[in-house]
């Protein structure tokens, strides 16, 4: 009830959009929805080296059109 989130970090990660005020494109409040992929998947198309053994670690982050609304 009214949006309340708990959210308990055992490793570093990074959380988008949790502080914002509910959606509504009429009132100034653009939403944009996200699809993540394994760092692995782009990796060496975009060349970006990070440590050895770290990649399950990061993901990349596409926006997208919300399949099921």
């Amino acid at each position: 009830m009214g949006g309340v989130c708990i959210i308990l970090l055992v490793t570093p990660c990074a959380v988008l959009d949790i502080l914002t005020p509910s959606y509504r494109e009429d009132a100034g409040r653009k939403y944009t929805y996200y699809r993540n992929y394994p760092y692995t998947a782009f990796a060496t198309v975009n060349r970006i080296k990070i440590d050895a053994g770290k990649e399950e670690e990061y993901a990349w982050l596409a926006e997208t059109e919300p399949d099921n609304l």
